[in-house]
């Protein structure tokens, strides 16, 4: 869980790291009753139960309803090569439940904590073996070259400056998890691990920092922070509001019908593997650019969709535009119902609240496959023919192999996103105010209560230059009884 490591010296040994497992899980005795064929590692042993609840605070959606968790064979074995034995043992012994439809070709196995263990209270076990120590410190949480790249971010990730109200933290998560697992028993359990996970490595400084290749996104512990956890942190005693751009992926989805040649019969929109000059990061020498030719037979840009698409999000109402034609489209119940969430795999029992059940629709549409359908997919075609025609001629981009192209629409985001936000905002907020404390968490900026109102004028200002539209956007504050602030000179 925690690796006691300076955040300031990355390159520093570390002494110990801790594992959270199930309180009444005594992995010693179960050895020493049991002993194993084969030389064991009893810090190992803590370290892959620990996965399972590590894997998904990083990831929520590797969590499935049932509780299982995926391990991946490659990122283990470079742990240790004895983790077979150890992970097949755990199973033996009761430990791990494994999902055993995962063992068949090249799907992860799966596993989870039996149900004998899970419980109400939780542990801490410190791996203190110097090879395995070596081994984990390997594989640490921060990225050098992001620490450099972004210190104007990473230096506010300071331990002794950035904390939790750990106690109060807990008491809530405990009282959640009595609610939710008459729904979901094994994933509200997993559920609320991860959350104490999250508490306890912001509370000892175990912070993360890195960027991925993919959207060239940065991670850290705040981006993937429950709603339900931000009460509980402050920077420097002083409570923190977040301000970010609303509809944030159809907001930067304007920039790719930019640049584009419309005449009465064709449309042709620009695409490349790099659509703006936002990111700093290159591209690779192979990534080609291409036209897509939309022939169009007369039809005006404005009968197409893509102004009126435009209107509403710049606007800020998309979302509230959507829900109002689903009520027509499907029924006033729509969003009363019971129904299947595609994210999910199963039926949900409490529809969530209409605004975030149209997000998952717009995830449908910018991010699942062309060949996948829905009646929310369709009704967003006949709204928005030519939106969906351009996403959808990036998801089935030929120069990429077939089971990765449904992604380049959301890789194509992210880069605009993080070339907006870390490359142009940060930048401005932290030449115009280099005291003032500051995060990301993707779309949005958090900062200390009183200086929203500056975050935000940057923001506009910043965003309009890159984008060319004003974005709408929302201030949200991490406290329960915070009320707006002037900004303090």
């Amino acid at each position: 869980m925690c690796k006691t490591q300076s955040m300031k010296n990355t390159t520093e040994e570390i002494e110990h790291y801790r594992c959270l497992i199930p309180s009444g899980l005594d992995l010693l005795n179960i050895t020493q009753q049991n002993p194993p064929d084969f030389e064991a590692d009893l810090g190992l042993l803590h370290y892959l139960v620990h996965l399972t609840i590590e894997v998904p605070a990083r990831n929520k959606d590797l969590l499935t309803k049932t509780g299982y968790v995926p391990f991946k064979a490659g990122i283990l074995q470079s742990k240790s090569r004895m983790y077979r034995q150890h992970l097949d043992y755990l199973v033996e012994q009761g430990v791990l439940d494994e999902d055993r439809q995962y063992r068949v070709g090249k799907h992860c196995r799966h596993f989870r904590i039996a149900e004998r263990y899970l419980s109400n209270r939780l542990k801490e076990f410190a791996i203190t073996d110097t090879k395995m120590l070596k081994v984990l410190e390997r594989h640490s949480n921060i990225d050098f070259d992001a620490t450099i790249k972004y210190k104007k971010l990473y230096q506010w990730f300071d331990g002794s400056r950035l904390k939790v109200d750990v106690q109060a933290a807990e008491a809530y998560i405990w009282a959640e998890l009595a609610h939710n697992k008459r729904e979901s028993y094994y994933e509200a359990y997993i559920t609320a691990y991860t959350k104490i996970l999250k508490v306890r490595m912001i509370d000892e400084g175990a912070f993360w920092f890195n960027v991925d290749d993919f959207g060239h996104r940065l991670h850290t512990n705040l981006t993937n922070l429950d709603k339900c956890l931000k009460p509980f942190i402050t920077f420097d005693g002083l409570n923190l509001v977040s301000v970010d751009v609303k509809n944030s992926q159809p907001f930067f989805s304007l920039k790719i019908f930019q640049g584009r040649n419309n005449t009465t019969n064709t449309l042709t929109y620009h695409l490349s593997s790099q659509p703006t000059s936002l990111s700093t990061n290159p591209t690779s020498h192979n990534e080609c650019r291409e036209s897509i030719m939309i022939v169009k037979g007369g039809e005006s840009l404005d009968n197409t969709g893509i102004s009126s698409y435009r209107g509403e999000v710049v606007r800020g109402t998309l979302y509230e535009f959507l829900a109002s034609e689903m009520r027509k489209e499907f029924g006033e119940d729509y969003f009363t119902k019971t129904y299947y969430d595609v994210s999910k795999g199963r039926v949900v029992e409490s529809p969530p609240p209409p605004r975030q059940r149209v997000k998952g629709v717009l995830y449908q549409v910018f991010f699942s496959k062309n060949s996948s359908h829905s009646r929310e997919k369709d009704l967003f075609r006949r709204l928005f023919p030519d939106v969906m025609r351009v996403f959808e001629e990036y998801k089935g981009n030929i120069h990429i192999p077939v089971h990765n192209r449904h992604k380049k629409l959301a890789k194509e985001l992210q880069r605009i996103e993080s070339g907006v936000m870390l490359d142009k905002v940060v930048k401005e907020i932290s030449r115009l105010r280099p005291d003032l404390p500051i995060f990301t968490i993707h779309d949005c900026i958090v900062t200390t209560v009183g200086n929203e109102e500056f975050i935000q004028q940057v923001m506009k200002q910043v965003i309009t230059a890159a984008m060319g539209f004003a974005p709408p956007m929302k201030t949200e504050y991490w406290c329960r009884d915070c009320s707006p602030m002037k900004l303090v000179a």
